[in-house]
């Protein structure tokens, strides 16, 4: 899966740089860096494809907080969940320790960052998907 940045047509993107890294904002091209899967225990990890890291806070929450590329361990940093019914194919991705969304601040341009942001249900924070879950 690939999520999309709702109308912004950015997709969530690790960078291959290892663990530490700020996952970033690119424009789509479908690459397995742009990919993504449900892993661990209860499919609540989101791990990239591409480098089989996965999204982290790094503990830290609030409104603009960095996410970074960590080695998948389930700690509850890593945990996320999809926060709200899909509807056309939207959904928010709720950290489970946090209850932030994901949200790209509504940027469009490459290399911006993907941050943790207090969920108010705004298109920069909802994210596309090929399929509902």
């Amino acid at each position: 899966m690939t999520p999309n940045n709702g109308i912004y047509s950015m997709c969530a993107t690790s960078l291959g740089g290892g663990v530490g890294t700020k996952l970033q904002l690119w424009q789509c091209n479908s690459g397995p860096n742009q990919n993504w899967t449900w892993a661990g225990s209860g499919s609540n990890l989101l791990k990239n494809e591409g480098d089989g890291l996965c999204i982290s806070d790094l503990g830290a929450f609030g409104n603009d907080i960095d996410q970074y590329m960590e080695s998948c361990n389930s700690s509850t940093n890593q945990q996320y969940r999809v926060n709200l019914s899909c509807v056309n194919m939207e959904i928010w991705l709720e950290n489970g320790q946090a209850g932030y969304v994901l949200s790209s601040l509504g940027a469009t341009t490459n290399g911006a960052p993907v941050v943790e942001w207090a969920s108010d249900g705004s298109s920069n924070q909802s994210w596309r998907f090929s399929a509902c879950f």
